[in-house]
């Protein structure tokens, strides 16, 4: 899954400009950190890299 970057810009816009964002470690997850390094529960799920390959439904 894809994301528009304006789509992105817009939820950077919503954060503390006194925080900083992280990447989760599961890689497809955005959040936002306070100073102390406390997660403040805002995040952005970004999705994987589009594979050449189709998917396989069940």
């Amino acid at each position: 899954m894809m994301m528009a970057i304006a789509e992105a810009k817009r939820w950077l816009d919503t954060l503390d400009p006194k925080n900083s964002i992280a990447v989760d470690d599961g890689g497809l997850t955005i959040v936002e950190v306070t100073p102390e390094g406390e997660q403040t529960g805002a995040y952005l799920e970004i999705g994987g890299v589009p594979s050449d390959e189709p998917e396989i439904l069940p």
